[in-house]
């Protein structure tokens, strides 16, 4: 039996919850970086290290798990997956556009494959903050992923949007 297999995580430093997880073989977190120079994929984890290594940021590879096979492997990235929960659903912290096993394009949300149709990455609805006293809007943004351009995180908001809280930075959020 093959156990030749990982489970690793990138993260920013200093940050304790990653940011990606995957499973492969033992150079496959390099081979992200690599691809990074020359990948023209539009997905979240692509351009969000493309971002970070741009203003300096280098992230930290973690290796989770090895001396895997890959069915443990892919059981591990899962349970990870599942654990931390994905930006591209609102529901985590995670760059991952599947919910990891073979990293088929089969376990993709609908709402990430319009995403990807359209030419766009995550968090392509449009929102707006507001008063929570009084319900009267404050600023609309054109996508989720602008929000950050103003200091608010992109996964609280979409949270609050989703019923999932009340405010952040003491505003209200609803899609519009």
């Amino acid at each position: 039996m093959d156990t030749n297999f990982i489970v690793y995580a990138f993260h920013v430093p200093g940050e304790t919850k990653p940011f990606y997880v995957g499973k492969g073989r033992p150079n496959r977190p390099a081979q992200h970086f690599q691809e990074t120079r020359w990948s023209r994929e539009r997905t979240l984890f692509y351009a969000e290290l493309q971002r970070l290594i741009a203003i300096g940021i280098w992230p930290q590879v973690k290796i989770i798990a090895q001396d895997l096979s890959e069915d443990k492997a892919l059981d591990i990235e899962r349970s990870l997956i599942r654990a931390y929960g994905r930006r591209d659903l609102c529901t985590g912290c995670l760059c991952n556009h599947t919910d990891g096993g073979d990293g088929s394009c089969s376990n993709v949300s609908e709402s990430t494959r319009l995403a990807f149709r359209k030419g766009k990455l995550a968090y392509a609805k449009p929102v707006e903050s507001f008063d929570r006293q009084t319900g009267q809007a404050i600023k609309q943004y054109e996508t989720m992923r602008a929000v950050g351009d103003d200091g608010f995180q992109q996964t609280c908001v979409c949270q609050i949007c989703k019923g999932n809280g009340s405010h952040h930075k003491g505003l209200g959020w609803r899609y519009i």
